[in-house]
């Protein structure tokens, strides 16, 4: 009794001024983003998360105090200095304190050049890679330098003194305060001392590797001469260049790493007219142009001529949940696939191709397809256009077959579980985001690879109480590369595809005013499911609405069928991804995508059972190709396999 009054005092003292020890933990900062020794990109603040244990500490960054949450994470939203900047984290728990400091730099936006003196930026100066060009087209030139000066420029042996412009003073534009934050116009200063310059290549001209020379002068004095990185050959080949597309699928661009256009198969031959770095330029038509990488090509023989081909003949053919239309070229031309939603159609466009169509032949009945009719658009450009007798679109599949172009055009599913579940018989393919890659972690290292795969199962054990076949795109010790997803979805064919992710923000973008729910989409037949899934995730959660998405995401571009991308809450945001971590969340989730599938399919009931109803006996007999049986862990759940 005694020993316990002469202790007590002592140990409530030492409690007193190591609250830690009272708790049994090392009190501790851990830093998730930035990394040390990042670049960032932002304006006057940005963002920086992690956790402090015990999580009843006092904690400041740069003398700011900021509130940790019940798990110990903290996020901040701190004002930041262009240039090396230090993030100082200071945690105190009485007596005890512990320091860390992580450094990174914020980069400079682009910035006037001094007017006091005659300089160019050496990092602002075009054309950046080496172009051929043809005679006809457009040398663009330009430079960063000192503003209210004369500028021009030369290309070495083939023009004198090309004049050149200051541009209006301008502010710059940041892609992620646009997209993911309030869109507001940035404070920095405008812009100025912008020069450029255009010259037109004559049918005479003819350099290889020039240089192009810029000059700036001010007052007609002093003189100020640099020289582009990017050299200039003009193009003046008789004979054209052509050249085989030798991947399984090739993306040709806008231009040189800018907006996707085309997605062309292997074999493909393009007539190629230019180049700009590492991308060659293709000619398609008169007017058309495309944009493919330099190495996706296998260059022919000098003399081999240009993709051409004659088309005679048009069919359809009957596939069971598809109808293929089948077009009789003699060579893989590139082609062009747009959806038409009103009415519903399909435009195909081939690039080289003459019409001689005089026999299209229908497989009757054909409830799918209402008609095919043909066009020449252009002096080599031939349009197909296929009307459906669906009022939407459920998913497309256009390669060739041998030298014949195939258009495999998806039926609405057959909805044989109706009214106990739509969902009942049809296959669906879930993707747990990421892996190998991490992808976006949480204040307390939790990885969304993690996350997403948790969720999947998830969801998949309600679709399946449903009576759906569910396939996953990766298990959680497998991973799959985000390349080899689509094509799954391509060999599997499920009647959806549904990618899980959660969500993070570009550097700069406030977190506590951006956050929440959101979905993507890509082609018009998943934007229909795209809203409906975003309703029921807001409804079932209750987070912030953080919008609905048009983007071009690799599982969100299979046109085979609706494909849709949910990010239902974030990752960096503590109070969401809290909820992340819980079977109670995950359950939310799962019922959303379940009631937003039932809701998608509901409404395609009436005019599925049209078609099924009108298709006859070869309809009724034709069912979705059957994959080989995949691992089946977790009890018996089906699951994808390597991919």
């Amino acid at each position: 009794m005694v020993r316990k009054r002469s202790v007590m005092p002592c140990l409530v003292a030492w409690m007193a001024l190591s609250p830690c020890a009272l708790w049994g933990q090392r009190l501790r900062i851990s830093v998730i983003y930035p990394l040390e020794g990042a670049r960032i990109q932002a304006t006057d603040s940005t963002f920086i998360f992690g956790q402090v244990q015990p999580p009843h500490a006092e904690f400041f960054i740069n003398r700011q105090p900021v509130p940790l949450y019940p798990d110990g994470s903290f996020l901040a939203f701190q004002p930041v200095e262009r240039g090396d900047f230090v993030f100082r984290c200071v945690a105190r728990a009485g007596a005890d304190s512990v320091v860390l400091q992580r450094r990174v730099t914020i980069l400079q936006p682009l910035a006037p050049c001094p007017e006091d003196t005659l300089v160019v930026d050496g990092s602002y100066i075009f054309p950046q890679e080496d172009l051929e060009l043809c005679p006809g087209e457009l040398v663009r030139v330009a430079m960063k330098a000192t503003p209210g000066c004369t500028a021009f420029f030369r290309i070495d042996g083939l023009t004198g003194a090309v004049p050149m412009v200051e541009q209006p003073p301008s502010r710059l534009f940041y892609w992620g305060e646009t997209v993911f934050g309030s869109a507001r116009v940035s404070d920095a200063p405008l812009l100025r001392g912008i020069y450029t310059g255009v010259v037109r290549l004559q049918p005479s001209d003819s350099v290889r590797e020039a240089r192009i020379r810029l000059f700036l002068t001010r007052g007609g004095k002093d003189t100020l001469r640099v020289t582009a990185p990017g050299r200039l050959t003009v193009v003046r080949e008789r004979i054209p260049k052509v050249g085989r597309l030798r991947r399984q699928q090739t993306v040709a661009r806008t231009g040189p790493g800018l907006g996707y256009d085309l997605f062309l198969p292997e074999g493909v031959k393009l007539w190629i007219t230019g180049r700009e770095g590492s991308y060659v330029r293709a000619r398609l038509s008169d007017d058309e142009e495309t944009w493919v990488p330099r190495d996706a090509v296998e260059f022919l023989p000098p003399g081999t001529p240009p993709a051409h081909s004659v088309i005679q003949v048009v069919r359809t053919e009957d596939r069971g949940d598809w109808m293929r239309v089948r077009v009789f070229t003699r060579e893989r031309l590139p082609f062009r696939v747009e959806q038409k939603t009103s009415p519903t159609e399909l435009l195909v466009t081939f690039y080289g191709a003459k019409a001689e169509t005089d026999w299209i032949r229908h497989q009757f009945p054909s409830p799918l397809i209402k008609d095919i009719r043909w066009k020449q658009r252009d002096r080599d450009v031939y349009e197909l256009r296929i009307r459906l007798a669906s009022r939407s679109h459920w998913g497309y599949d256009a390669d060739y077959d041998g030298n014949d172009f195939v258009l495999d055009i998806r039926k609405p599913p057959r909805l044989s579980g109706w009214p106990l579940s739509p969902l009942r018989g049809l296959t669906i393919l879930l993707d747990p985001g990421h892996f190998p890659d991490p992808g976006a972690v949480g204040p307390d290292g939790y990885p969304e690879k993690d996350a997403n795969y948790e969720l999947t199962l998830a969801v998949k054990r309600a679709l399946e109480r449903k009576g759906a076949r569910v396939f996953l795109t990766r298990d959680d010790r497998r991973p799959a590369s985000l390349r080899a997803r689509p094509i799954l979805a391509r060999v599997l064919r499920p009647h959806v595809l549904l990618s899980l992710h959660h969500n993070a923000l570009p550097d700069g973008v406030n977190p506590f005013e951006n956050h929440g729910t959101s979905v993507y989409y890509y082609h018009p037949q998943s934007y229909p499911l795209a809203v409906k899934l975003q309703e029921a995730l807001l409804r079932r959660l209750g987070f912030q609405n953080f919008g609905l998405y048009y983007d071009n995401l690799a599982l969100c571009r299979p046109t085979q069928m609706p494909a849709v991308l949910a990010e239902p809450g974030f990752m960096m945001y503590p109070p969401e991804e809290m909820q992340i971590r819980t079977p109670a969340y995950r359950r939310e989730v799962a019922k959303a995508v379940t009631e937003a599938l039932e809701k998608f399919l509901k409404e395609a009931t009436r005019e599925s059972r049209r078609l099924w109803e009108q298709a006859g006996p070869t309809f009724e007999t034709a069912g979705i190709p059957v994959l080989p049986e995949m691992r089946k862990p977790n009890g018996g759940a089906e699951e994808g396999g390597e991919t």
